[in-house]
This record gives C-alpha cells, sequence and structure tokens, in this order.
C-alpha cells in the first residue's frame, strides 16, 4: 500500500446525537459490546498514522472513554469544539495539531464499520490521482439521511449536498457520502477559511470544503467504495441495530469460514473478541460475549448465554448462564444451570438441571446433576452431589469454604454448614445439616429420628 509519510486523523466525535433520544453521547452508544468510536479508533490507528486527534463536544464521558483505550498512545490528542457549529468548525478546531501534517484523513466519529483495508485503499486512490481532496463514497439502494453526490456529465466530482438542503431532483441520487475525506493539509486549511454558513442549520458544513476547491482548480474527486456497508452512519437506534446485523452477520460467515457450524445465523449473537473452535456448533438463541474462548467439537445451545468464559473441547451446554466460568474437556452443563463468576469444572464434569454453582471448583468426573446451590466450594474428583443439597457458605459476615475430598457422596437435600471439611469415601445421609467435619470413609447423618404419634379422629 502507498503511504503518506505525516498523516494526520481528525475523528469528529462532537456531535450530540439527537436522534438518539439518549443520555449517552452518541459515539459512546454500544455496538457489539463495544462503544462505536472504539471501532473508529482501532481502524484510524490501524492505518499507522502520525497523529490521531478526536474531536469532542462539551460532555467529558467521550474524551474519558479515549482515554480510557488508548492513554499509552503517544500519538493522540484529544481537541474540544467549544459549540456545535458543524463539521468545518470541528475540523478548524484541530488547526494548531494539524502543523506538522502533509495529508489530513477525516473520519466521521458514528461511522463504525468502515475497515482498516477500506482506509488504505482510499489513501492509494488518492495518491495515484494526486488529488487535493477525495472523498469516500458508496451506492445505497435507501440513501434516506445521506449527503448525495453531484457528479457532472463525465462522472467528475461536482458536489455533496446535505439531504436537508437537496432538491427533490438530488434526493433520487443514490451515491452517498460516507463523511470520510482524504484533504491536502495546506488545501483543507484554505477551504476551511472559506466556508460559510450559508446552510438552512447556519453551521458551517466540512462538505463545502470540497466544492471550494475544485472551484478553485484543485483537484477534488470521489472514490466509490464497493461495500456500501462499511460505510453505514450512525444516528438514530434504527441505525445502530442496522449496524450490529451487518457486524453480525461478518461475524458469524467468519466463523462458518473457519468450520463452526451455526444452522440459524439470524438468532445467534456473537460480539467480534469472542473465538471459536472447529466443529463446534452453536444452535438458537446463543450468546457469546466479551472474551470467551470456545474449544472444538462443543455443542452450545439451544439458549445458551457465555460471557467471559474459556471452554475446552466437547462441552456440551444447553439452556443455561455462564460467566467468567472455566470448563475442561467434555463437560456438561444444563439444562437451567446457573454458573457464577470463579467457578472451575473439571474434565467430564457434570452440572444439571436447576444447578446454581458460584466461585467453585467441580473436580473430574464429579457430578451436581440437580437442584443444588454449591458456594466458595471445593469438590474433588468422581463425587455426587445429591438434589437439593446447599452449602451454607455464608455467616453474617464472611464467606467461608466447604471441601467435599474425592469420592465422597453426598445425600439428597443435605445442607452444609461452611467452614466445612467433607474426607474422602465419605457418605453424607440424605436430609442431614451437617456442622462438623466429616472423616473420610465414614458415615454422616444429622437428622432427628422419625416419630408417630397416633392423629385424633374426629367423627362429628
Amino acid at each position: 500500500m502507498a503511504s503518506i509519510k505525516n498523516l494526520h486523523v481528525v475523528i469528529l466525535a462532537a456531535g450530540e446525537g439527537m436522534r438518539m433520544v439518549s443520555k449517552v453521547p452518541k459515539v459512546l452508544h454500544a455496538l457489539a459490546g463495544r462503544p462505536i468510536l472504539s471501532y473508529v479508533l482501532a481502524s484510524a490507528f490501524g492505518i499507522k498514522p502520525k497523529k490521531v486527534i478526536v474531536i469532542t463536544g462539551q460532555d467529558p464521558r467521550v474524551k474519558g472513554a479515549v482515554l480510557e483505550e488508548y492513554a499509552h498512545a503517544k500519538n493522540l490528542a484529544i481537541v474540544r469544539q467549544d459549540k456545535p457549529l458543524g463539521t468545518g468548525h470541528a475540523v478548524a478546531s484541530a488547526r494548531k495539531e494539524l502543523a506538522n501534517a502533509d495529508d489530513v484523513l477525516v473520519m466521521s466519529g458514528d461511522v463504525p464499520l468502515i475497515s482498516k483495508d477500506a482506509l488504505e485503499e482510499l489513501i492509494s486512490f488518492h495518491l495515484r490521482e494526486h488529488s487535493h481532496a477525495t472523498c469516500l463514497t458508496a451506492r445505497l439502494a435507501n440513501p434516506a439521511g445521506y449527503g448525495r453526490i453531484v457528479r457532472g456529465p463525465t462522472n467528475a466530482f461536482l458536489k455533496i449536498v446535505e439531504e436537508k438542503d437537496a432538491s427533490l431532483r438530488d434526493l433520487q441520487i443514490r451515491e452517498i457520502n460516507s463523511g470520510i475525506y482524504l484533504f491536502n493539509r495546506e488545501a483543507l486549511l484554505s477551504a476551511l477559511a472559506q466556508i460559510q454558513p450559508l446552510n438552512l442549520k447556519k453551521e458551517y458544513y466540512l462538505t463545502d470544503a470540497l466544492e471550494i476547491l475544485r472551484s478553485q482548480n484543485h483537484h477534488t474527486v470521489a472514490w466509490l467504495s464497493p461495500s456500501g456497508d462499511e460505510i453505514l452512519g450512525i444516528n438514530s437506534r434504527v441505525d445502530l441495530a442496522r449496524a450490529e446485523s451487518v457486524l453480525q452477520r461478518w461475524r458469524l460467515e467468519q466463523l462458518m469460514s473457519e468450520g463452526v457450524t451455526i444452522p440459524v445465523p439470524q438468532s445467534v449473537y456473537v460480539e467480534p473478541g469472542v473465538r471459536v473452535g472447529e466443529d463446534t456448533v452453536i444452535y438458537p438463541g446463543t450468546i457469546l460475549k466479551g472474551k470467551t474462548v470456545i474449544g472444538k467439537n462443543c455443542t452450545l445451545g439451544p439458549q445458551m448465554y457465555i460471557e467471559d468464559c474459556t471452554l475446552g473441547n466437547g462441552v456440551k451446554a444447553v439452556y443455561s448462564f455462564a460467566r467468567e466460568v472455566t470448563m475442561a474437556d467434555f463437560v456438561s452443563v444444563g439444562p437451567y444451570a446457573h454458573l457464577r463468576p470463579g467457578t472451575h469444572l473439571a474434565s467430564r464434569a457434570k452440572v444439571g438441571n436447576f444447578t446454581e454453582i458460584k466461585a467453585s471448583t467441580i473436580g473430574e468426573d464429579s457430578k451436581v446433576p440437580h437442584l443444588a446451590y454449591l458456594g466458595d466450594t471445593e469438590v474433588g474428583h468422581r463425587c455426587n452431589i445429591g438434589a437439593g443439597t446447599i452449602t451454607c457458605n455464608y455467616d453474617g459476615v464472611r464467606k467461608n469454604r466447604t471441601v467435599i475430598e474425592s469420592d465422597a457422596l453426598v445425600g439428597s437435600n443435605v445442607n452444609l454448614i461452611a467452614p466445612l471439611r467433607v474426607g474422602k469415601n465419605a457418605l453424607i445421609a440424605a436430609g442431614s445439616t451437617i456442622t462438623r467435619d466429616v472423616p473420610a470413609n465414614t458415615l454422616a447423618v444429622a437428622r432427628s429420628y422419625q416419630i408417630h404419634k397416633r392423629r385424633n379422629s374426629n367423627n362429628n
């Protein structure tokens, strides 16, 4: 790829996003688990510019979000636009930061799907054309909401017309403005000084800079992107949903190309950071989020929620919830299990119907098949935990641990009052409430004797 030695990137992130009907700045709304702006920043830094300049508005949360992700970036600058006077005014706010630039790439903070590859192609086209200003465009079946690209008889770029200022004829144009431009710095600064707020909103439009430069015989061109999806702008929650749909389609197609089976893709949600091994099957209603890693030959779903988990190979999980959980090979989960943070399931462990596990380790070949709660518990190998078993881990002040050693059998409806240790090969009788350690190879019974009293009959 051809490169620009002193390329500076300006990201416009000062918009209030009134159509989002939200107190959250538009660029901070979540798209597949990440702020919209995060995607734009990733693409901008991905082309390795000399400097990335983010233009923010009045809300300090935007600056905070940028610094949270790129606090250590030496080529980052943040500039505040004091008044919301339009995109041209926003770029003009960064004049000082552009002093050493050769060319300036202007990006919209609300166009998150633009890829690093697309930006590199735009740069290459700009250099081949020896252009002073290049606009990235796309053709859409439904161009509503976008500024239109007006071309001349020879298909040469003429101008950009904002939709609010467009004539009926202009509104028929399907080629739209992406809000992404590449300028020669001197040409850009010259044009910015000439922009006038002669539109309905009385704002300084950056789009006018291209028309000014063309009228002054500066070489001004438009590069038509082959992908309309990449330039989707987000101005409303409907737009956000469209972008989410596109991102999901791309992600699921990628997974399927890597050997993952997804029979009904439109019913599955997978965030970008998730990794899935080959020959895994993901059934409808499954949600995979965060930094989740799924092994090979797993079967997930229907209706699985998995967030920030690590699963080994051959795991089967259905109709259950798991967050911050580790599962080794051939673990079985569900249906209707709730696995909370800090849970570790060893190889071939089983957690079944209506069972909740929290901050616990379940050993190899051990089973918690149904209707149990284990919190702050260590279960050894080859144990069986009966239905209705509860580890009573909280004494009102602190959480206490329960240790159940290998080959132990816990009967149904048992209360284990922590702190407690159950020894190897111990057996706890059903219905017991255990308050003291149980030695290895013993039977523990802690329940009252069964009594029978004759009922009084009333024959009246």
